[in-house]
C-alpha cells in the first residue's frame, strides 16, 4: 500500500465517520444480564469493538511477550472496572475515556507499534478500566453479574485474539507493516470522531443495573 493509497483510505474514512450514529457508544442487547448479554455488550458499540481489536493488533506489532501480556492486562483490569461499575454510581463523561482509547491505540498502530512494551501494558490496563466500568454500569438488571462478567471477558479476549491474528497475518505479507499503519490511522480518526461526538452530544449516565430490577 503506497502512501497515496493510505491517504485516500483516510480521506474516505473521514467522509464515512459522520455516518456513524451518535449512539455508537450506546449498547442495545437483550437478555437478563447473563453470559449471553455480557458477551454481546462489547460487540454492540463501535468504540469498544475498535479499541479491543486495536489492542490485539498493537500487541502483534510490538511482538514478543507483549502479544499476550498486553491483552491480558486489558482484560484483567477491565474485569476490575466492571465490578466497580456495577457497584458505583455511573460517571458522566466516562465514554470519553473509551473514545480516547480508540484515538491513542489507533495512533500507536499508525506509528508502527514503536512503543515500549511496558507503556503499552500500562495503557492497556488504564483504558481497560474505562471499558470495564461502562460494561458494569450498563449491566441490565443482572440476576447473574458474575456470569455477565464472564461473558464480556470472553468476548473481549476473543476480539483481542482476532486483532492479534489479523496483525500477524498482515505483517507476514508484503508491505504489511504499511497496511497496518494505514489501518491505525483510520482507527485514530474514528477516535477523534468519537471524542468530538461525545463533547457535542454527551450521553446521559447509564442507568445503574441494580436500580432497574424494581421495575420488574
Amino acid at each position: 500500500m503506497t502512501v497515496g493509497r493510505t491517504g485516500r483510505i483516510a480521506t474516505v474514512a473521514l467522509f464515512l465517520l459522520p455516518c456513524v450514529p451518535r449512539a455508537a457508544s450506546a449498547h442495545v442487547f437483550g437478555g437478563n444480564g447473563g453470559p449471553a448479554a455480557g458477551f454481546m455488550h462489547p460487540l454492540t458499540g463501535a468504540d469498544h469493538l475498535l479499541a479491543m481489536v486495536a489492542v490485539g493488533v498493537l500487541s502483534a506489532q510490538i511482538g514478543g511477550r507483549a502479544i499476550w501480556t498486553v491483552p491480558s492486562a486489558f482484560v484483567l483490569v477491565m474485569i476490575a472496572g466492571g465490578v466497580l461499575g456495577a457497584m458505583a454510581p455511573p460517571l458522566r463523561g466516562i465514554e470519553l475515556g473509551i473514545a480516547f482509547s480508540v484515538l491513542i491505540l489507533g495512533a500507536a498502530i499508525a506509528g508502527g507499534g514503536a512503543v515500549p512494551a511496558w507503556s503499552a501494558l500500562a495503557a492497556a490496563g488504564f483504558f481497560g478500566f474505562f471499558h470495564g466500568y461502562v460494561h458494569g454500569t450498563e449491566m441490565p438488571a443482572a440476576a447473574s453479574p458474575a456470569l455477565y462478567a464472564v461473558g464480556f471477558a470472553v468476548s473481549t479476549a476473543g476480539l483481542h485474539v482476532l486483532g492479534a491474528l489479523t496483525g500477524l497475518l498482515v505483517l507476514c505479507r508484503e508491505r504489511g507493516s504499511i497496511r497496518l499503519r494505514g489501518a491505525g490511522l483510520v482507527v485514530a480518526l474514528a477516535g477523534v470522531y468519537f471524542i468530538v461526538a461525545g463533547l457535542r452530544w454527551p450521553l446521559p449516565p447509564a442507568k445503574h443495573a441494580l436500580t432497574v430490577s424494581a421495575q420488574r
